[in-house]
């Protein structure tokens, strides 16, 4: 038996007709002809256009945040491989925007705290929502028939002063009572001071 050489193939070519013209499909075809892109060169055009994208969401949120018109980005150095910046001037770069942000951040931060504290005036502290609501204010403070023991009532001022500044009492106002130590010069109830004790208050 003799060996047969394998067939040999052939490439395809596409041969031109006679009359050298080519069909209207085949003239459509390289119209919408896409010639190839490498993959790294595609990877590198999609991480630009994400840099872009993070850079402009950047910019957005920056101007929210500090309430400016925006800002072109000529001061910007244009970071990735490609550009002739060195790599700790890009760093540098990205660092000092970075501070920037925290400042704008802390800013606003305080601006918020101003503002609560604002709502919160010394006047209307202890209101509560529905006193403020209202318009319900206290001039005239609360009437009780209590009164303190007479032993404490005859104690001099200065020693008051003193119970006071003792036990870190702060007073404002006319006709203050006198500070008192211990529940049992409070008058209460015979039944309530054991429990109070037992407690340990």
């Amino acid at each position: 038996m003799e060996e047969s050489e394998p067939e040999r193939k052939r490439a395809r070519t596409d041969e031109m007709p006679a009359g050298g013209s080519r069909s209207e499909a085949e003239d459509e075809d390289d119209e919408d002809y896409v010639p190839y892109v490498p993959l790294r060169q595609r990877r590198q055009l999609l991480l630009q256009k994400l840099l872009q994208r993070r850079r402009k969401g950047a910019a957005e949120e920056e101007q929210q945040d500090s309430g400016s018109e925006p800002r072109g980005d000529e001061d910007d150095i244009p970071l990735g491989p490609q550009s002739n910046v060195s790599l700790l001037d890009q760093h540098q770069h990205l660092k000092e925007k970075a501070e920037a942000r925290k400042e704008s951040a802390k800013e606003k931060q305080l601006k918020e705290e101003e503002k609560i504290l604002e709502s919160v005036a010394e006047g209307r502290a202890l209101m509560s929502v529905k006193e403020m609501a209202k318009g319900i204010t206290y001039d005239d403070p609360i009437k009780t028939s209590w009164t303190p023991p007479r032993y404490v009532l005859s104690m001099s001022e200065e020693r008051h002063e003193r119970v006071r500044k003792k036990y870190h009492i702060l007073v404002e106002g006319d006709g203050i009572p006198p500070p008192i130590k211990s529940f049992k010069e409070m008058k209460f109830p015979a039944g309530v001071v054991p429990v109070l004790q037992a407690l340990g208050l």
